[in-house]
């Protein structure tokens, strides 16, 4: 620590927001004291030793920004949920019979006009097409058509194993009455359309969710990869998270230009990896405390990108969480 006791520089440093007042003194970190050795000519002993160079990076660059990143929690009472409308789904009473499963699909031995137009389950036919008649389902549709007793399947055991997790965020998303069919063109695991659309009455999807499963560690420059697909094709990207945490201190908080608190500021690495327990805990942590979490991820040239996290609230329980993710420029 280092401390400031000139009356002139005190009332800088509060007025910036840098440091500690502790009794006539102010109190500074390394990383406060190298900003201001690098910015506003003081003179500390500081190292770069004691410190995470990426932590060092995303405060200077949140300081040039006009904002005051701080090393104490803040609490507030932002809106820091969002509300998904959903709509509890019925399906038609009548029971599926299935003539193949192969190959991760699972071929119904007729097609069902009601289970493609009106549920959208399934691919009827040629995709984007009205020509063919086979009825093909993906291996979650399959699934959960077999939970809810409409048809038997023999892979049933072997499909759940292989796709635990991902079958239980598609459940849960499909009990709210959404749809969801495969995000593969867009780096992700789901694209997402909201209750009552079909194929009989289709808009093109605005959101795509992408699960971390449990346990998973992932590089944080596959994920934000993904992040950028999906905004560039001006989709909303929805994170999915396992209630499951392991204690990240954040690294520091963030207050607005009119200093009210804002975020909660994880930084990271482009070649560093993110656990789900370790999100887990960062992103109830920032909601407890009313603010939202931004996650800063330095490249190689120092650069920085950002991104906001909210909270998706939605109907029933679920043993994951979900979160809006947005590339933002603070």
């Amino acid at each position: 620590m280092f401390y400031v006791e000139k009356q002139k520089e005190k009332q800088f440093l509060l007025k910036a927001k840098i440091g500690i007042k502790e009794g006539k003194k102010i109190a500074l970190n390394d990383i406060e004291a190298i900003y201001l050795n690098e910015f506003r000519n003081f003179n500390f002993p500081a190292s770069f030793s004691s410190i995470k160079i990426k932590d060092y990076l995303a405060y200077r660059d949140l300081r040039i920004k006009n904002l005051y990143p701080v090393f104490y929690e803040i609490k507030a009472k932002l809106k820091s949920e969002k509300l998904y409308k959903g709509k509890p789904l019925k399906l038609p009473p009548k029971k599926l019979k299935v003539k193949e499963e192969k190959e991760g699909f699972v071929l119904l031995e007729r097609d069902d006009r009601e289970l493609y137009e009106k549920h959208w389950f399934g691919q009827l036919g040629v995709y984007k097409s009205k020509t063919g008649k086979f009825h093909f389902l993906d291996m979650f549709e399959a699934l959960y058509l077999k939970n809810k007793g409409i048809l038997k399947l023999k892979n049933y055991k072997k499909f759940l194993k292989k796709y635990s997790d991902h079958f239980e965020v598609y459940s849960f998303w499909r009990d709210n009455g959404f749809v969801l069919k495969t995000g593969f063109k867009f780096g992700t695991d789901f694209r997402i359309y909201f209750p009552l659309t079909s194929p009989t009455n289709f808009e093109h999807s605005k959101h795509v969710l992408h699960v971390f499963p449990k346990g998973f560690n992932m590089r944080v420059e596959e994920l934000s990869r993904a992040i950028r697909v999906a905004n560039s094709v001006k989709k909303t990207f929805i994170l999915a998270v396992p209630k499951e945490e392991k204690i990240s201190k954040p690294s520091f908080y963030l207050l607005s230009r009119d200093k009210k608190p804002l975020y909660m500021v994880k930084t990271f690495n482009q070649e560093e990896k993110i656990s789900s327990k370790s999100l887990s805990y960062l992103l109830n942590k920032a909601n407890e405390n009313g603010v939202k979490l931004l996650i800063a991820i330095v490249d190689r040239e120092t650069s920085l990108t950002y991104y906001e996290i909210t909270k998706i609230k939605l109907r029933g329980n679920s043993n994951f969480g979900f979160y809006e993710v947005r590339w933002i420029n603070p």
